[in-house]
């Protein structure tokens, strides 16, 4: 054990006196040392603050990215909701057709009658009197009813 000490005692002996002698180059290579471990530090703040930008837009990104697909998801609940109400307005267009065309049909039927009768096309009006009153006279003239 004593001769452990003594030869690390020794060693370290030696190695400090071989420092000394060679002293400006040790300070020159610790020296360098700092500058390397300076720059690594700096590299390593520009590198870090550089990943905490992206992963900032990358945020960013991600919720325009949720506010869009809302937006989409909101215009394709309209569109589906005006789709529905062009089939109903749809439907109510082929009904609104198919009163008009009777309305056409019982009008036709009338006109047919007044022919026959003798009362389509309606005479000028005389002065005073309306079209439904000759209707009606001459209707009555001629003893038949609509």
């Amino acid at each position: 054990m004593k001769k452990l000490f003594k030869r690390l005692k020794h060693s370290s002996l030696s190695l400090f006196y071989k420092l000394r002698e060679n002293a400006i180059s040790v300070y020159i290579i610790l020296g360098l040392c700092c500058l390397f471990f300076i720059n690594n530090t700096v590299k390593d703040t520009k590198h870090f603050n550089e990943k905490a930008k992206l992963v900032k837009e990358n945020i960013e990104l991600a919720e325009s990215f949720n506010y869009q697909m809302e937006l989409i998801n909101d215009l394709q609940k309209t569109n589906a909701l005006q789709q529905d109400t062009m089939g109903n307005m749809r439907m109510y267009i082929m009904k609104l057709e198919s009163v008009i065309q009777m309305q056409n049909d019982v009008l036709q039927k009338l006109i047919d009658k007044l022919k026959e009768l003798d009362m389509w096309p309606p005479k000028q009006e005389e002065k005073g009197r309306s079209w439904a009153t000759q209707s009606n006279e001459k209707a009555n003239k001629t003893g038949s009813k609509l």
